[in-house]
C-alpha cells in the first residue's frame, strides 16, 4: 500500500467511525534539570555553548496509534539551535505530533527529538543521546583542541549549518549513518544566532599574533 492509498484510507476509516483529534509530544520530554560542563581541569565550564538538536519526523499512517509500522514520509533534520550555560535548565524544543487516531491508526506528522550536538569553542564537538534516561550522568566533559583545530572545527560547523542537506560524512557530528539525508531546518534568526556565537568562538581561540 502507498503513503497515499493508506492516507485514503485511514479517511474513509475517520468518516466510519469514532476519529480523535491527538495533538501532543511523540515521545517523553527530556530531564529538564541542568548539565554540568567541565573542562580539561575537571572545573565547570563558564562559556556558552550552541545546541544544535536532531529531529525525526513521520508522516502518513501508522498502526497502533502511532506507534506501529505504516505507509508514509520519513525526514531527519536539524532545527531549533539555541545557546547553554553550564548549570541552567536543559531544554531542548520538542515540537508536538499532530493527526488523528481511528480505528486503532494514526493519520498525521510524528516528531521524535534524536539527540542534541554540543558546539563549545576550543572543544571537540559532542553528540549527545542521552537525554531521558533518569539515572544518567548530567556532568560532560569537554575534550581541549588545538587552537588551529578548533578554529577548524569551528568553520566546519558554520559551513555545515550553512547548507541545505548534509549528506554522507557531512552527517558525521550529528551522529548518522545509512543513506538518509539531513534537511537543515534554519530560520533566518536562527542562522544569525549561530553566527553571532561562531564569530565570537573564533575570536576566543584565535592563535596568538593574527587578526
Amino acid at each position: 500500500m502507498t503513503g497515499s492509498q493508506a492516507g485514503a484510507t485511514a479517511l474513509i476509516l475517520c468518516g466510519l467511525t469514532a476519529c480523535a483529534l491527538s495533538r501532543q509530544l511523540a515521545q517523553l520530554e527530556v530531564r529538564h534539570d541542568p548539565f554540568i560542563l567541565l573542562d580539561k581541569q575537571s572545573s565547570q565550564y563558564a562559556g556558552e555553548v550552541l545546541v544544535v538538536p536532531r529531529y525525526s519526523s513521520f508522516q502518513g499512517v501508522a498502526s497502533g496509534g502511532g506507534h506501529g509500522p505504516g505507509a508514509g514520509r520519513d525526514r531527519v533534520y536539524l532545527a531549533a539551535p539555541f545557546l547553554y550555560r553550564s548549570g541552567e535548565p536543559f531544554i531542548p524544543e520538542q515540537p508536538n505530533s499532530a493527526g488523528f487516531v481511528a480505528a486503532g491508526a494514526f493519520l498525521g506528522k510524528g516528531v521524535s527529538l534524536d539527540g542534541v550536538l554540543i558546539v563549545a569553542p576550543g572543544y571537540r564537538p559532542i553528540w549527545l543521546w542521552s537525554l531521558w534516561d533518569k539515572g544518567s550522568s548530567r556532568s560532560i566533559t569537554l575534550v581541549p583542541l588545538s587552537r588551529e583545530d578548533g578554529a577548524r572545527q569551528l568553520h566546519e560547523v558554520s559551513a555545515l549549518l550553512h547548507k541545505e542537506f548534509l549528506r554522507g560524512d557531512e552527517r558525521e557530528l550529528w551522529s548518522l549513518g545509512g543513506d538518509a539525508t539531513i534537511e537543515v531546518r534554519l530560520a533566518p534568526d536562527e542562522i544569525a544566532t549561530v553566527d553571532a556565537f561562531l564569530a565570537r568562538s573564533m575570536l576566543l581561540i584565535q592563535p596568538t599574533g593574527k587578526s
